[in-house]
């Protein structure tokens, strides 16, 4: 595995052999897993025809343990085939919106919109602040 830089030269190497190339396969096919399953906790993302891999997350916001307080849902998907479009998204305050499931169905909705979109060429960087919300899209042409 081969860590790169978005924002410098397109052959800028951070890092090499971060991971064995066997071990990242492992952890790419359990992301799969992770949407394709009905019971994996993303597979709200799930899209017919595409293999997208993905990880859901939160994180629990307070002054200590066992104190009420916000969550902030993440999900990380990317397409696991053809590995063109990576989608980062973190939405603020999901506790009583159903955690990091809300997330993901946000998630899913811009991946449908570009997901399979064919006029894109190089690198594209979308970056944006909805309501209480962040995400970064990712999409490579070759």
């Amino acid at each position: 595995m081969v860590v790169k830089s978005a924002t410098h030269s397109a052959d800028a190497i951070w890092k090499r052999d971060v991971i064995r190339p066997e071990v990242a396969e492992i952890v790419r096919q359990d992301l799969v897993e992770a949407v394709r399953n009905p019971r994996g906790f993303g597979h709200g993302a799930y899209i017919s025809g595409m293999n997208i891999a993905g990880k859901t997350g939160t994180a629990e916001l307070k002054l200590k343990k066992g104190e009420d307080g916000l969550e902030n849902g993440w999900f990380i998907e990317f397409d696991a085939s053809l590995k063109q479009l990576l989608l980062t998204m973190m939405i603020e305050d999901v506790k009583k919106r159903g955690g990091s499931g809300y997330v993901v169905a946000k998630a899913k909705k811009i991946f449908l919109k570009y997901g399979k979109t064919n006029d894109l060429v190089n690198t594209w960087l979308c970056s944006q602040r909805l309501r209480k919300s962040h995400f970064s899209l990712f999409l490579s042409r070759k």
